[in-house]
């Protein structure tokens, strides 16, 4: 399992998300933009990881639609989320968390 977080400019670490066995994980602004990532993970137990470069990554969704299909659901989920919750957090939203699913 892996711990995917950031630190603020204060030291103060925020868990984005935990990654079981046989899960991804990754900086969805980073794989979009080409931004400096700005994730850390880490591993909190034994763990063997593949990593892949990005033009490799492209190549391998451009040769399988139906992958390249669920990474842009995924990223465009991740997108809405995170703006829902940027909402939440400035209170012009409320957000019943025990109804969506992440």
């Amino acid at each position: 399992m892996v711990k995917t977080f950031s630190i603020a400019e204060n030291g103060t670490e925020h868990i984005i998300n935990f990654a079981p066995d046989k899960y991804w994980t990754g900086d969805r602004e980073n794989l979009t933009n080409g931004t400096r990532y700005r994730l850390n993970i880490d591993a909190i137990e034994p763990t063997e990881l593949i990593l892949i470069d990005k033009s490799d990554f492209e190549k391998v969704c451009a040769e399988i639609p139906q992958l390249n299909q669920m990474v842009n659901q995924t990223i465009k989920k991740s997108f809405i989320i995170r703006t829902l919750k940027k909402k939440e957090s400035s209170g012009l939203l409320t957000i019943d968390h025990t109804k969506i699913f992440y």
